[in-house]
């Protein structure tokens, strides 16, 4: 979990501030002075999962938008991968005591959550995953469980497993506390 925490917190302090001198962010300047297009997006990581495990296409993935996503561009690169994973891993989980999805169940249950690539926030809602994202929220335990499990809640789908069945599998809690104060990270570990 740490490994993953300090991932995520690299790349929200890389996506403010790791500009060049004559970046809009550099010195605690805030303002954008270049227009939008000048700016060039080097990742999307929206579902780190997602775009970790089931996208190769790399390339033409980072320069692609959102609405690409939902017009289903990657549809059948995600698909082929997921395809991939199942044959892979619904042994094991079965092995388990785990209902493996279908490929097809664990697109329709996916879909939702990791088309388009995107964070969402909606502010009249409760914060948390899939609503934003908290430091102590088990993002890749629920979207693990959503593209490998038949769960239950999830479209048409009345599986046997809740979104939260591998939380629990992974660390559950960071290893040292979090700060109440902005960055909110915890403190580093001292060798």
């Amino acid at each position: 979990m740490r490994t993953s925490r300090f991932l995520m917190a690299a790349l929200v302090i890389s996506a403010l501030c790791a500009c060049s001198e004559d970046s809009p962010m550099s010195g605690g300047n805030a303002t954008l002075n270049r227009t939008p297009a000048s700016y060039k997006r080097i990742d999307r990581m929206g579902m780190p999962a997602v775009a970790t495990a089931l996208i190769t296409s790399k390339q033409n993935y980072n320069e692609a938008d959102p609405i690409d996503d939902a017009r289903g561009d990657f549809v059948p690169e995600i698909l082929a991968h997921l395809t991939t994973l199942h044959n892979a891993l619904d042994d094991d989980l079965i092995a388990a005591g785990l209902t493996p999805a279908t490929v097809q169940e664990a697109a329709a249950q996916g879909a939702p959550l990791v088309v388009p690539d995107v964070i969402t926030v909606d502010t009249n809602a409760p914060s948390g995953f899939p609503n934003g994202r908290r430091l102590t929220d088990t993002v890749i335990d629920i979207t693990l469980a959503v593209l490998l499990l038949d769960v239950n809640g999830l479209g048409d789908s009345n599986g046997p497993h809740p979104v939260t069945a591998l939380v629990g599998v992974n660390p559950t809690a960071n290893d040292e506390a979090f700060s109440t104060t902005f960055p909110y990270l915890a403190q580093p570990h001292q060798p």
